[in-house]
């Protein structure tokens, strides 16, 4: 997981709906969300970090971007932010929730 080893890291993980991105926010503070798009969601749109490395977008299927470091919408037509996941981290492991 080294590309986590700094803040302003991310990755994708295995889990969630489709795919968790986690993003490093700090040392301390660890963000993860589902990347399934949250519009038409029957549809199983999954957004992916776009060459920015800042914003997770589908332009094939939902056609909404998320910001990678909260989830926030940055474009439409999604509503709804990406469902986030509680972390905690004890300064090595990493624990990733409901």
């Amino acid at each position: 997981y080294v590309d986590l080893s700094a803040p302003g890291g991310w990755l994708y993980l295995t889990g969630g709906s489709l795919g968790i991105i986690v993003y490093r926010r700090t040392n301390e503070e660890f963000v993860a969300m589902d990347r399934h798009c949250t519009y038409q969601t029957a549809e199983l749109c999954r957004v992916f970090v776009d060459e920015s490395e800042v914003v997770a977008r589908d332009t094939l299927c939902c056609g909404s971007a998320f910001l990678i470091t909260d989830g926030s919408v940055v474009q439409g037509p999604a509503a709804l932010s990406l469902q986030r996941y509680n972390t905690s981290f004890n300064g090595t492991i990493l624990r990733i929730y409901n």
